[in-house]
């Protein structure tokens, strides 16, 4: 059971992040793009404790992400599944602080805050 909860936990993760990678073209349009599986299955254990260290692994992957909208909104849209899943919206939030990454403090992420 611990097994598929897991397997669970990493699954959601990849879905909320994988499509991540923002890129704003010529057209002002923010795209977003993608970072490997493997990866962003390292930044689990991060998402679900903000005091948790970052892999070094899942900050490559979240360098890649780029724009923080894209973050935001994969995380707002897979908000309930990332909490049955274990994860902590608030503490995956922090993860591009935690890895150093150039991010607009105080951004607006539903009720959130980009720290």
């Amino acid at each position: 059971m611990a097994a598929l909860m897991k397997y669970i936990c990493l699954l959601t993760l990849l879905v909320v992040l994988v499509e991540l990678a923002g890129v704003q073209g010529a057209d002002g349009v923010v795209k977003c793009g993608t970072a490997s599986q493997e990866a962003l299955a390292s930044c689990a254990e991060a998402a679900k404790d903000e005091h948790a260290v970052v892999p070094e692994s899942c900050c490559a992957a979240l360098k890649k992400v780029g724009h923080p909208s894209c973050f935001c909104n994969m995380m707002l849209k897979n908000a309930n599944s990332m909490q049955k899943a274990g994860l902590n919206l608030e503490a995956a939030l922090t993860i591009p602080k935690r890895c150093n990454l150039e991010r607009p403090v105080g951004y607006k992420c539903g009720a959130y805050e980009i720290p």
